[in-house]
């Protein structure tokens, strides 16, 4: 053999050596690679059919207790037994568990026996006994626990809650929650994109399945109740408790993935989840790969022998050639290697920056999907929840912040994601007794779409604490100034009522003659009362007397009365609108606010101008309305006084409705006309807003809400003109007074007395009793107060009215800020007295009520 035969056959051998080195080394290589892919196809499947209780069946186990906690409606029908009203109240929530879940298909309710008692599921099939076909039902009924477990009857192999319900502390029956185990294996299917079957062992698999038509046996007596068509090709003595194990079916190649986690009330396994892993492109791919290696090693060998008997001579040159160059592209590699693995540390020092970015807001941040599910949470939200987070992804915004199984009002990541803006809300969470400024930002994707929402929930509960305190800070001020105001008029009140009062004795004791002094002091009462009415209006606690109202006719009737009292150095006008809505008021305190307002733009023109009231139907929230923005959506009938008077500024404008607040000199002004036009306003459900400016003149737009039916009271005035008393009509009738103070009971018994009634006073409600008891006439009328030690003059009424059936009530009172006065006052204004009480008001009412 020649020397370059030696050298050629020297260079095939180790090129053929070489060359199948490479070609196991490849194959190796390839097949792991492909191996890989398909462990770790292989783990996210398990991971998935792992997590499907988890994640898919237990927060069912919450859910059937919170709905027997909030639907009273629910639990009130099943413990009445009104299968009819159950249906009715429960049907709307099985709609909703279905809409939400379709593997959703059973919401039974069940007697404490044992039988059936409402199946929405199969509303028209009850009445069965449960006990001796459903074990589980047969444990719950003897245990009164939650049970639950896998377990199958003529509707099918389900998942299954069984929760007692209590009313009253008793347990009146139970309610059964199905969740489809076909459905389970869809939602897999879907979610693995691997074939995936459901199987029963020996002794599980009960009646004939609902969920599939088609179903297959297996030797070992596995039931496959879906899928069957694909199982029905395995061999049958193939052994599906190996997890893992690979089979070819046909033309197919698969792992199979048993998990036998069907697990029934008392613990026994009665089936699983079997998943078909496709590997055949893998397995394909590795004898093709094989194939190719050795046909291509093959022809390059043979390439390459004839390539060396051609042109042996210049391969020695060639192959150092190969060899720099092959230097070179292993430094190149090693470069680009070097230079990913900086890249690859970059990234991840990036994700750690935004971990730690992430971690250190001090607000709860949250990264959620369009079902408000959790993505990711930072550390503050860790912190509120007392969770991690891999315990918190998953659960619902919701569930977390409020504790419910719906969304809060006016949550803002609704709104983003309907509208694809930014928004943001305050929002009071009571289950975490804290309130929230929560904002919501959509995070755009690559096509133009919504991807997640990031929600950012602070903490501004001691904020608000500020605020309120303080708000409650102003509100003191305000307070000192009205107690500096009313002791101011109550003053002179009393001045005049004590003087004149002293002056009237030192006249009697001389023989003279009382009339002026005495008045002088009834006029101040009256001045006394007409104040406390307005500081009332003002606090809006009067009591009010609505009726239907028409604003054009309440202004006509005044308007003579008004333009005297403006004087003729003013021009006044009216501009009644047309078709003008009515109004619910007082009639009084609607005369109040046009009288107050009127005054008001007088004094604003000393040297003369114009005063223009008109009215006018106005739709607040309306497109193009020009109205206030802050006005709450709805009809309203607008009333607007406009003067050309002075004007004032806005530091004025933001005090003229506060008590004793003025800008007129002393003595022209009480400060109470404005305070009391918002008081009487906003006690009517109304609002009012003024528009000036220094030297333009002022204007107030009042708006009252629209009246949409009648009003069912009646308004009567009160005659409360005491020089008319002899003129009043009087009675023989007999009257019980009841009535603790000591002053008020001797005048309105005297008063009484006068017009010729026989008059019984008691101090209190026992009193009274005492009276009735030990009486033989008839007492015709019970004038009561309302506020008494001991028993109320309402339940003290009560009782008379049952000891004297005939007894007619009158009652009084001057407590207005009382929850039982203001009920009485709402429902027996006939009946009813706010005091001061004159003898003239007593004696008309007292009449009134007697017939």
């Amino acid at each position: 053999m020649s020397e370059k035969s030696k050298a050629i056959s020297i260079v095939f051998l180790v090129i053929s050596v070489l060359s199948l080195f490479f070609i196991v080394l490849g194959i190796r290589f390839h097949n792991r690679t492909i191996d890989e892919f398909i462990e770790k196809e292989k783990k996210e499947i398990d991971t998935l059919i792992a997590s499907q209780h988890d994640y898919g069946l237990g927060p069912y186990e919450h859910r059937i207790s919170n709905l027997l906690q909030t639907s009273e409606n629910i639990v009130g029908s099943f413990a009445a037994r009104d299968r009819e009203a159950l249906r009715a109240t429960a049907l709307p929530k099985f709609a909703a568990l279905k809409r939400e879940n379709a593997a959703f298909r059973i919401m039974h309710f069940i007697l404490p026996d044992g039988s059936s008692f409402l199946r929405l599921h199969d509303p028209l099939h009850f009445g069965d006994d449960l006990r001796h076909k459903r074990p589980m039902i047969d444990a719950a009924c003897s245990s009164s626990v939650k049970l639950t477990g896998y377990e199958t009857d003529e509707y099918g192999t389900a998942y299954r809650i069984v929760c007692p319900v209590l009313s009253g502390g008793a347990c009146v029956g139970f309610l059964e929650f199905g969740i489809d185990i076909c459905g389970i294996t869809q939602a897999l299917e879907r979610k693995t994109g691997s074939a995936i079957a459901a199987f029963l062992l020996p002794g599980g698999e009960g009646e004939a399945e609902r969920c599939s038509t088609h179903s297959c046996s297996l030797a070992d007596g596995k039931v496959i109740i879906s899928n069957p068509q694909l199982f029905a090709g395995f061999p049958p003595d193939f052994d599906f408790s190996q997890d893992g194990r690979e089979i070819d079916v046909g033309d197919k190649d698969y792992i199979v993935h048993s998990h036998a986690d069907f697990v029934d009330f008392s613990g026994r396994i009665i089936g699983g989840v079997i998943a078909l892993q496709d590997i055949t492109s893998g397995v394909r791919q590795k004898k093709l790969f094989i194939v190719k290696a050795v046909v291509v090693s093959v022809m390059l060998l043979s390439l390459a022998l004839a390539v060396l008997y051609a042109s042996f001579g210049s391969l020695l040159d060639k192959l150092h050639q190969s060899r720099q160059e092959l230097g070179g592209m292993v430094r190149k590699l090693s470069d680009e290697i070097a230079a990913r693995d900086k890249v690859q540390e970059k990234l991840e020092n990036a994700q750690r920056s935004w971990v730690k970015t992430f971690d250190a807001i001090s607000d709860i941040v949250t990264l959620q999907d369009e079902g408000m599910r959790i993505l990711h949470i930072n550390r503050a939200g860790c912190d509120q929840f007392g969770a991690p987070a891999a315990e918190l992804r998953g659960k619902l915004c919701y569930e977390l912040f409020c504790n419910g199984d719906v969304p809060c009002e006016g949550c803002p990541i609704r709104y983003a994601w309907q509208n694809h803006l930014p928004y943001t809300a305050e929002i009071r969470h009571a289950s975490l007794k804290k309130i929230f400024l929560v904002s919501a930002t959509p995070i755009a994707g690559e096509t133009g779409g919504i991807e997640g929402v990031v929600h950012f929930a602070k903490d501004i509960t001691a904020f608000k604490e500020m605020e309120n305190q303080l708000f409650q800070a102003q509100k003191m001020e305000s307070i000192g100034r009205l107690a500096g105001g009313v002791a101011h008029d109550f003053n002179n009140i009393l001045s005049a009522v004590i003087g004149n009062a002293q002056l009237s004795l030192l006249k009697m004791r001389e023989g003279g003659e009382v009339t002026e002094e005495i008045n002088i002091i009834i006029k101040a009462g009256g001045k006394a009362a007409r104040l406390v009415k307005q500081l009332l209006a003002f606090s809006r606690k009067q009591v009010n007397k609505p009726v239907l109202l028409d604003l054009n006719k309440e202004l006509r009737d005044t308007w003579e009365m008004l333009r005297r009292l403006v004087g003729e150095s003013i021009e006044s006008t009216f501009l009644p609108g047309t078709n003008l809505w009515p109004v619910l008021a007082d009639p009084t305190q609607i005369e109040q606010v046009i009288v107050n307002l009127a005054v008001n733009a007088r004094d604003a023109m000393p040297a003369g101008g114009r005063l223009t009231m008109e009215t006018a139907n106005y739709i607040a929230g309306e497109a193009g309305s020009d109205g206030e923005s802050f006005l709450k959506p709805g009809l309203y009938v607008r009333l607007s006084v406009s003067d050309t008077g002075m004007g004032m500024s806005d530091e004025v404008k933001t005090h003229i409705f506060e008590p004793f607040f003025t800008t007129k000199e002393q003595a022209q002004g009480t400060g109470l006309g404005l305070a009391t036009v918002y008081g009487i306003v906003t006690q009517n459900h109304g609002d009012v807003f003024v528009q000036s400016a220094p030297g333009e003149g002022t204007r107030f737009d009042i708006f009252f809400p629209r009246a949409v039916a009648p009003f069912a009271g009646e308004y009567e005035e009160s005659r409360d003109d005491w020089q008319e008393i002899g003129f009043l009509s009087g009675g023989k009738e007999t009257i019980l007074l009841v009535e603790d103070d000591v002053l008020v009971r001797r005048m309105s018994e005297e008063s009484l007395q006068r017009f010729g009634y026989t008059v019984l006073a008691a101090k209190d409600g026992e009193e009274a009793l005492a009276f009735c008891a030990g009486r033989r006439g008839n007492i015709d009328l019970l004038l009561t107060d309302i506020v008494l030690p001991g028993i109320n003059g309402i339940v003290l009424a009560d009782k008379i009215v049952a000891m004297c059936p005939d007894i007619k009530v009158l009652y009084m009172s001057g407590h207005i800020d009382n929850s039982v006065v203001k009920q009485c006052a709402a429902t027996a204004t006939k009946n009813f007295m706010q005091k001061p009480v004159s003898p003239a008001v007593l004696a008309h009412s007292v009449r009134h009520v007697l017939g």
